[in-house]
């Protein structure tokens, strides 16, 4: 499955995906992935600095992320 190979890229470079979401206003317009509500999470908690249960209820209530994404999501916050 494609998901597995881009997760795995991503983690070695999560910047460049928080940079270039931070260049979209309208992310759910522009960002087309599977994990999409994974980056949207990560960019308002990591880089708008917003509350992380909040943010993390609203992931929830449009996604439930399997067990690859949610190392992703985990070791993005841990770093």
């Amino acid at each position: 499955m494609a998901i597995i190979p881009m997760a795995k890229n991503l983690r070695r470079s999560p910047t460049n995906m928080l940079e270039t979401i931070k260049n979209y206003r309208k992310i759910t317009d522009k960002l087309h992935t599977a994990g999409q509500p994974t980056f949207v999470y990560l960019y308002q908690v990591i880089k708008q600095g917003d509350d992380m249960e909040t943010a993390k209820q609203d992931l929830l209530a449009v996604w439930q992320p399997d067990a690859i994404w949610q190392v992703f999501i985990d070791d993005r916050l841990t770093t």
